[in-house]
């Protein structure tokens, strides 16, 4: 979604925790648009992804089935 970006490998999955998310104002205010942006990497990639925002902070878990 923006921002920079770090990558870690856990348990088969990738997690992406990046800085200065372009939502941050918005999540505060409503907190379901994490729940919103969670559908299109999911389309897009096929594969589960789960954000955990910490605004400013956006943090992607995307499930690889790899372990």
């Amino acid at each position: 979604m923006g921002g920079f970006c770090d990558q870690e490998e856990r348990d088969g999955s990738v997690v992406l925790s990046c800085a200065d998310c372009p939502l941050a104002a918005a999540v505060e205010a409503h907190p379901e648009v994490c729940r919103l942006v969670e559908t299109v990497p999911t389309d897009v990639l096929g594969v589960p992804v789960r954000e955990r925002c910490q605004p400013p902070k956006c943090v992607s878990e995307v499930t690889t089935g790899g372990g």
